[in-house]
């Protein structure tokens, strides 16, 4: 028996807007960073809406400059449906690029890694199927932004 070869299918494109973030520090975690999430929206055929202020990425920095991504935040669907997210990844690459990336400038998102998978919690029938699939992104750091574009796994 031969298993079906996984694809992709396109969902959304988020952009999600963000604010300077507060530097908790090293802690016993690694260099822990709290990045607020203050606004922004999803744009897709299934899917349209905001993100709703109020949510935040989690992240540590490794020494090596690779950030360990983990946020939550809230989606509001053009038909008022609320829709928690929480994303999970990683973005890594050339030390030169990383520094770039923490100055605030915005290289080429294909000079680094970086990666995440999404999972959605809703009470809002019209949109239970987005809490049966498995997601991943593909995202570019800008100075005051995160973008992705979401695909689910066939």
């Amino acid at each position: 028996m031969t298993l079906p070869t996984p694809g992709l299918e396109y969902l959304a494109h988020v952009e999600v807007e963000l604010e300077a973030p507060i530097d908790l520090g090293v802690t016993d975690a690694g260099h822990r960073r709290i990045v607020p999430i203050v606004g922004g929206r999803v744009t897709g055929e299934r899917f349209t809406g905001i993100v709703v202020p109020g949510g935040a990425d989690w992240q540590v920095i490794q020494a090596d400059g690779a950030t360990t991504i983990d946020t939550r935040y809230l989606l509001r669907s053009h038909d008022g449906a609320d829709v928690s997210i929480r994303t999970a990844g990683v973005r890594a690459g050339p030390p030169e690029v990383l520094a770039a990336l923490a100055r605030g400038e915005e290289p080429d998102p294909s000079s680094y890694y970086f990666r995440v998978h999404a999972t959605f919690e809703t009470s809002a029938p019209a949109y239970a199927w987005m809490t049966r699939l498995l997601t991943v992104a593909v995202a570019q750091r800008r100075a005051s932004q995160v973008v992705y574009d979401l695909y689910a796994v066939t």
